[in-house]
């Protein structure tokens, strides 16, 4: 809270420096004026074992469409982040108890149509070498979201067809700090193994029906 004594000098700043009377909020949390949180840096990636570089997303790229254990098809989504506040996340002996929830949404780009969402808390790891950065723990791929994309039930094929991917991440424990990217992705089959490719791409087809690809 502002003093009253002091209220006259400190209105006096912008003019006298040129700069906006608006309030700014403070460095990854709300503003003192209660103001919405500080935005997290959002990169998003597809999901890789640790021993792979990580493949960052930018508009146009290929997303490989996975088979998941339990049938269909889903796309691996994490994120590389900057800007966390809370401390599980910045210092030095916490960064693995840093915990987000991210929320990740395939969105077709003429009908605005969610092909497929999934949101789950994870935990972040420092990236390495760059320690300004956080991503999901890559140890295990339980720690992305697997966003369902396919069987497609309704029109409208999913591979390659340009798709939007809608990427939030929220720190949590914290200040709960946010963070939003969008990037347009191409949903692609590349298993390597040929029946398998062709049952990504029966699925992934439009107006998919029980038994369809069999």
């Amino acid at each position: 809270m502002r003093i009253r004594t002091i209220i006259a000098f400190a209105s006096s700043l912008p003019s006298l420096f040129g700069c906006s009377d608006d309030k700014q909020p403070s460095p990854g949390g709300a503003g003192s004026d209660g103001s919405a949180p500080a935005t997290l840096e959002l990169q998003p990636f597809v999901y890789a074992e640790p021993e792979l570089p990580i493949t960052l997303l930018h508009d146009g790229d290929p997303v490989e469409l996975w088979h998941a254990p339990q049938s269909g098809h889903v796309i691996l989504i994490g994120a590389k982040v900057r800007g966390f506040h809370g401390a599980r996340c910045t210092m030095p002996s916490t960064p693995s108890m840093c915990t987000v929830r991210i929320e990740a949404s395939l969105r077709d780009p003429v009908s605005d149509e969610i092909v497929g969402t999934f949101e789950r808390t994870a935990i972040m790891e420092v990236v390495p070498d760059d320690p300004e950065w956080m991503q999901n723990d890559r140890r295990t791929m339980s720690q992305v979201a697997h966003v369902p994309v396919c069987p497609k039930m309704g029109p409208g094929d999913v591979v390659g067809r340009e798709h939007l991917l809608d990427v939030h991440v929220t720190e949590l424990y914290a200040d709960f700090t946010e963070g939003f990217a969008t990037v347009r992705v191409v949903p692609t089959c590349l298993a390597a193994d040929p029946t398998e490719n062709a049952l990504c791409v029966c699925e992934c087809s439009e107006n998919y029906s029980p038994g369809k690809c069999l």
